[in-house]
């Protein structure tokens, strides 16, 4: 039966199987058949897609956002990606100032009358979305005060003073290990070191590619790296929205090595 606690877990894991083929397909969207193919054999993703977890899901709509601002297209759809991404994981906020530096970008073009409505409309969609589809998030007009007090429950719970038992294995991480974890791990070693390579020279390049939309895919997995690195629990999963965006850089390289 699917309605059992054994039987749901088997929906739970088809379903996110199911998501983590629509993130390969925008990949796909995004940097072509090499970048699928890359973010098909990367170890993480093929694992988080065997479990029921909210991960997928704020990882699809983040990757779909992503797709929309490369494409430039802000509008009513970015905002309900948005709105969806953050409905399913609350780190998902951190999208938010790759959203703001596309806008800026559109600002600065001739077309600001027209911006400023596409502005307008993903406000109201990412608004409308979070409302519905996060609907504990608020009390009436203003934010639930249970759930702001349970996210600061759930803080308490890390720290070099905690003794939550699952919190002892981050005593002493250093801010460097989930990068290496990436690379050797999360990517698998061959992959890691490519994507470190065209990170690394994307950054020597990136004043010379400021109208480049890919930039906003590098702003991404450093605002990503950096914000989770800094936390006290750096579990690999965490990292796992910035893999697409990786396996789309990574092909660019072997694309320009092939030519």
């Amino acid at each position: 039966k699917k309605d059992t606690y054994e039987g749901i877990t088997i929906v739970g894991r088809t379903m996110s199987g199911v998501v983590d083929l629509a993130t390969l397909l925008f990949v796909f969207l995004i940097g072509g058949n090499l970048a699928a193919f890359l973010y098909a054999i990367m170890v993480l993703p093929i694992q988080q897609s065997h479990f029921f977890t909210v991960d997928p899901y704020a990882t699809l709509f983040l990757t779909i956002s992503l797709y929309l601002l490369i494409k430039k297209r802000i509008g009513w759809l970015l905002g309900l990606t948005v709105g969806l991404a953050i409905a399913a994981k609350i780190s998902s906020i951190l999208i938010i100032p790759v959203v703001v530096l596309a806008l800026i970008k559109g600002l600065t073009l001739p077309t600001q009358g027209e911006t400023l409505k596409k502005l307008a409309k993903f406000i109201l969609a990412f608004l409308l979305t979070l409302r519905i589809f996060y609907p504990y998030l608020f009390d009436g007009w203003g934010l639930n005060q249970l759930v702001l007090d349970n996210w600061k429950a759930l803080k308490a719970f890390e720290g070099v003073n905690t003794s939550f038992p699952p919190a002892i294995q981050w005593f002493g991480v250093p801010f460097w290990k989930p990068t290496m974890d990436i690379i050797l791990h999360g990517l698998g070693f061959p992959l890691g070191i490519l994507a470190t390579v065209r990170i690394t020279y994307h950054v020597s390049q990136v004043r010379k590619q400021k109208g480049n939309s890919m930039v906003l895919l590098l702003l991404w997995i450093f605002i990503i790296l950096g914000y989770q690195s800094l936390q006290f629990a750096k579990a690999m999963r965490y990292f796992y929205p910035i893999y697409p965006a990786l396996a789309v850089l990574t092909a660019q390289l072997l694309s320009r090595i092939q030519n």
